[in-house]
């Protein structure tokens, strides 16, 4: 399958636009995202084998489809792969035709620069504007075709991850959202009220219960609540949070085998790290939990203790009972905006941030049943944890709020470097 981006566009109404991407080597996207390790490298070379036999793509992803030990697919083909599995399409006048007006412009703005800002694609200094001016154009595009999802912060790590990967192509981005969303139903993960956000909380709550009972309590005894570092998980589809070499991993895993090994993924994740979470208090378990760089993942390893992750239908039926038959479902601590909507402001969930110690935060969150400091730690770190998914170098496990208050206060106003 062609490219459907490098293409130049323009019209009477609009100055040239260029969708063309960067190189995918110099800006470490595509195929060059990250470094494969050995088990990768050979698992590429057996599907270079039987294409070079003239089997054609479709019968490899067919059959892995079928397969209940797949390795995930080759970095080189993933995108063709995942394109495929969606059966997605892409037409570049359809994408151009669509505006970019809508209510949620101003949040998106803001969010441009906090996306993945140390990866080369999204880095300036690096290469200049491209991640920002495509990231930009999706979202807005998104937000106006399907206004009742519009847009909410976590869309632009996603948007941002699936443009990493497919090597900047935008018009096939946008595609594959469309497709995403509407085969997993996810719409109501990002309405106002973020009804199927709270339900997909409340069943892994349930779920967590039942399976590692020790360890949710350990959560619970350190006050711990799911809004703490499941919530980003969930939101960003582990796009903000897992290093972006396992997070490919996890979503081969969702295309291939379903929406419901998002589950599966965090308790293993939990599981392969138990011995180590039971034995840290509080600060200790939420720095770990928001330090990816210290998990040290193998994906390969991670899929197949995903895949021993056994959900009893039964258990889920039980759970999707309870929670329909209480008076109002809800997650207690997940709060919404009550303001009226805007087209500067889309009334989305509240995150806080808190410069206070961590010693006053977690005496403060002990003895209160809930208030603010319940979300000491931001789903949506900028400093303290995107940078650190793409690096491998050690760095201070210390997180600073105030530095990360001022990071995402901080807005350059460069509107009028983009294309228009």
């Amino acid at each position: 399958m062609g490219s459907t981006n490098s293409r130049i566009i323009k019209s009477p109404a609009v100055k040239t636009i260029d969708l063309s991407p960067p190189s995918n080597f110099q800006a470490k996207i595509g195929q060059y995202l990250y470094e494969q390790n050995d088990l990768e490298k050979k698992h590429q070379r057996r599907w270079e084998k039987y294409l070079t036999k003239n089997q054609p793509l479709s019968s490899m992803i067919h059959s892995f489809k079928e397969s209940k030990f797949h390795k995930g697919f080759p970095q080189k083909y993933r995108w063709e792969c995942w394109k495929a599995v969606l059966k997605t399409s892409s037409n570049i006048k359809d994408y151009m035709s669509i505006p970019m007006t809508n209510d949620y412009a101003h949040d998106i703005y803001k969010d441009l620069d906090r996306t993945f800002p140390e990866h080369k694609y999204f880095n300036k200094s690096e290469l200049g504007y491209y991640g920002q001016i495509a990231l930009k154009r999706i979202l807005n595009k998104f937000a106006h075709k399907y206004g009742k999802i519009g847009y909410c912060q976590g869309m632009n790590f996603i948007t941002g991850f699936l443009l990493m990967v497919s090597g900047g192509k935008e018009v096939e981005v946008f595609a594959f959202l469309e497709a995403f969303y509407i085969k997993y139903t996810l719409e109501d993960f990002y309405t106002e009220d973020m009804k199927g956000l709270k339900h997909f909380l409340w069943i892994f709550d349930k779920t967590f219960e039942s399976k590692f009972c020790k360890l949710y309590w350990h959560f619970k005894n350190e006050d711990i609540s799911e809004d703490m570092w499941v919530l980003k998980f969930f939101l960003t589809i582990f796009t903000s949070t897992f290093p972006i070499e396992i997070t490919v991993f996890i979503w081969d895993l969702i295309l291939l085998d379903g929406f419901e090994n998002i589950y599966r993924v965090v308790l293993a994740f939990l599981k392969m790290n138990q011995e180590k979470i039971l034995k840290l208090s509080t600060f200790e378990l939420l720095q770990f939990l928001n330090s990816p760089y210290q998990w040290h993942l193998v994906p390969q390893i991670l899929l197949k203790k995903s895949r021993k992750i056994r959900l009893s239908r039964d258990k889920r039926d039980s759970f999707e009972r309870e929670y329909k038959s209480m008076p109002c479902p809800s997650v207690e601590y997940l709060e919404v905006k009550k303001e009226t909507k805007s087209v500067v402001s889309s009334p989305k969930i509240t995150v806080q941030l808190v410069t206070e110690e961590p010693p006053v935060l977690f005496h403060k969150n002990k003895v209160a049943t809930y208030n603010g400091y319940r979300q000491i730690i931001n789903p949506f770190i900028v400093e303290s944890t995107l940078d650190k998914s793409f690096s491998d170098s050690g760095r201070d496990d210390s997180f600073n709020a105030e530095d990360v208050l001022n990071n995402l206060v901080s807005e350059n106003d460069w509107d009028n470097l983009y294309i228009r």
